[in-house]
């Protein structure tokens, strides 16, 4: 599953995470990336956290 979530709008999930910038991706629950991933490295990280 996944949701966007806009941190303006949904700001003590944004705090949660400590997003101070955008993109963040979390997975499982775990700040994942901040930026914008290569695919590759996304892939093998959700394989990681999986």
């Amino acid at each position: 599953m996944a949701d966007t979530v806009e941190a303006y709008e949904n700001t003590d999930i944004a705090d949660k995470y400590n997003v101070m910038s955008v993109p963040v991706i979390a997975i499982n629950g775990e700040v994942a990336f901040v930026g914008l991933p290569y695919e590759v490295d996304f892939v093998e990280k959700v394989k990681e956290l999986s």
